[in-house]
């Protein structure tokens, strides 16, 4: 268990993960061996297992709390991505395109074209397309290569 699990979330630099899987493992185990060694009777080596076994329901719990709100920032961030998205491309569209929104009508031109782009989203999905399969799929239709400005 320990921090190691957590170290991809970027909470601690690198330097500080390193000490703390040095301190959380080799101090654990100084510890319990010295309690193991300073229980005389069975009494209280059973005490000492009992605390031991609350210690690690607390540390499961703690755990599980972490990776609970670790998928909340997860999925606030996705979402607040993907209307930024969203928004670039509606932006865009009236912009660059001159495509309108008539309020007379029920839904224009844009909200067609998000109705239409959100279908196409849940039936890849339904498929199990990764966003991987995504851009070789457009790329494969049209030639446009999708990159991550992270690679270049």
């Amino acid at each position: 268990m320990g921090i190691g699990k957590y170290n991809s979330l970027n909470v601690l630099s690198n330097n500080q993960r390193s000490i703390l899987n040095k301190v959380d493992s080799e101090q654990a185990i100084a510890e319990v061996s010295a309690m193991i060694n300073c229980a005389g009777n069975r009494a209280q080596k059973r005490r000492l297992e009992k605390n031991l076994r609350k210690v690690e329901k607390i540390q499961a719990k703690c755990e599980e709390y972490t990776r609970a709100k670790a998928n909340r920032e997860i999925d606030i961030r996705s979402d607040e991505n993907f209307m930024y998205v969203f928004a670039a491309v509606g932006l865009t569209l009236i912009e660059d395109y001159r495509w309108k929104e008539d309020p007379d009508q029920d839904h224009g031109q844009i909200t067609s074209f998000y109705e239409r782009l959100t279908k196409r989203m849940e039936k890849y999905a339904t498929q199990g397309l990764s966003t991987n399969d995504m851009i070789d799929l457009l790329d494969e239709k049209c030639g446009v290569r999708l990159v991550n400005s992270k690679d270049n």
